[in-house]
């Protein structure tokens, strides 16, 4: 009988593993496609001639890219510390670290989107836009 239960708890553990796993990665990929599509560069490059990361609402909003970056970041981190045994102790820190830096920009953005920086973007840049179509005549 416990070799039954061991044998279905572990199973039931390989499945949420596998589950948290590509949950996690398609939430990475999310947050990849949004940034690179902010880029002109990279949407020439993707052949992406619509804007459409502008239709993803979290990605309007600072507070809202913050709090995901740093879901992911430290999703990124403890997940990075359940690494293959087969994976060294190099990919184990990369992957640790590389989350802590994402939690780290997350937080950054998100405190930028409570203090309302990106509005405070968009009217500075509006003023450059204005200075340049007055420099233009």
């Amino acid at each position: 009988v416990d070799m039954v239960a061991s044998t279905t708890d572990s199973l039931v553990e390989r499945v949420l593993f596998v589950v948290l796993r590509s949950y996690g990665a398609l939430f990475c990929l999310a947050v990849a496609a949004v940034e690179l599509m902010e880029f002109d560069g990279c949407r020439q490059l993707l052949c992406c001639d619509s804007d459409w990361s502008h239709n993803v609402r979290w990605s309007r909003f600072w507070w809202a890219r913050g709090l995901i970056y740093t879901f992911v970041g430290l999703f990124a981190a403890e997940t990075g510390t359940e690494c293959d045994e087969h994976a060294s102790s190099t990919v184990e820190g990369f992957v640790l670290y590389a989350g802590y830096v994402l939690a780290a920009i997350g937080a950054v953005y998100f405190i930028m989107g409570v203090t309302c920086c990106d509005h405070i973007k968009s009217h500075q840049l509006e003023k450059y836009q204005e200075r340049i179509d007055s420099s233009r005549g």
